[in-house]
């Protein structure tokens, strides 16, 4: 079973070290919160909708990384496999400059 999710896997074992880094960074509301939002978009949504984050959004952000692994394992071609890295990049990047653009640097 791990064979068929290798890369769900890696990346559940890769979030933990993303998450302390972002966390390090954020120094406790002193530092900066640009890794957060690059690193975890999607769980730094609540920012946007909120103003704060919140445990619902923190759990996506834990599970973020695990679900970009677990579609790269359902892809069945070399095809699909371009096209699923391809859509899981451009999102992420797309969703991740929006909230650094919308939020701003210094965002508390």
């Amino acid at each position: 079973m791990t064979k068929q999710y290798k890369w769900t896997v890696k990346l559940c074992l890769l979030t933990p070290l993303l998450l302390i880094v972002a966390v390090f960074a954020m120094g406790a509301g002193h530092g900066t919160y640009i890794p957060a939002m690059g690193l975890f978009p999607f769980g730094m949504l609540g920012v946007l909708f909120q103003d704060r984050i919140s445990v619902p959004f923190i759990v996506i952000a834990i599970l973020q990384y695990p679900f970009y692994g677990f579609v790269v394992d359902k892809a069945n071609s070399s095809r699909q496999l371009r096209l699923s890295l391809l859509a899981i990049l451009l999102t992420h990047i797309v969703v991740a400059t929006l909230i650094i653009k919308l939020t701003g640097e210094n965002w508390r």
